[in-house]
């Protein structure tokens, strides 16, 4: 990972450092809703309930900035979840994975590598403007690790840009007192 001045401080130190600050709800990894598991390229059993674990649990949380580690065994599936908040992942040992929409449909598979960045946009999430996806990212979804390999992540969402323009998030860190490149 480069690091530029540019970057969330927050982001930078955490991925630097991985610190493991509980937050208050979301820190229990078995509060996760149970989803039955599918063959890729199948649609799920069953219906899953959806909750808001987006990742296996929170390390750290504070007003701007939420992270989560995120890890999956082979074979294993995440709960049906839904992203109220955009945000970023960093594949630190990448996988491939499969996708389910809320309906039970299979979507599509990828090689989960990297970091991409996602907003929230109505029913889907949108990808940052330098990415371009074959597929449409469903905002509620569930992912399942068909790859050989556990797969590690760290997803940091942002509770400071969603559902806000460019100019919404300048004011913000105008009143907070922020330069233009931190937060």
């Amino acid at each position: 990972m480069v690091v530029t001045a540019s970057m969330n401080p927050v982001f930078v130190w955490l991925a630097a450092n991985a610190v493991a600050v509980l937050a208050e709800n979301l820190r229990d990894p078995a509060g996760a809703a149970f989803c039955a598991r599918a063959e890729e390229s199948s649609p799920l059993p069953q219906p899953c309930a959806i909750d808001p674990y987006v990742g296996s649990h929170v390390i750290y949380e504070d007003d701007f900035t939420r992270v989560w580690n995120f890890t999956l065994l082979p074979g294993e599936m995440t709960s049906m979840h839904r992203h109220d908040y955009d945000y970023t992942f960093l594949a630190v040992v990448p996988t491939r994975l499969a996708v389910w929409g809320s309906t039970g449909d299979y979507l599509f598979s990828f090689d989960a590598k990297g970091s991409l960045s996602f907003s929230v946009n109505g029913a889907y999430l949108e990808p940052s403007a330098d990415t371009k996806l074959p597929w449409q990212v469903p905002r509620i979804h569930v992912a399942r690790n068909v790859g050989k390999d556990v797969y590690r992540e760290l997803l940091f969402e942002s509770k400071v840009t969603t559902n806000r323009t460019h100019e919404h998030v300048q004011a913000a860190k105008k009143a907070l007192g922020l330069r233009a490149t931190e937060l």
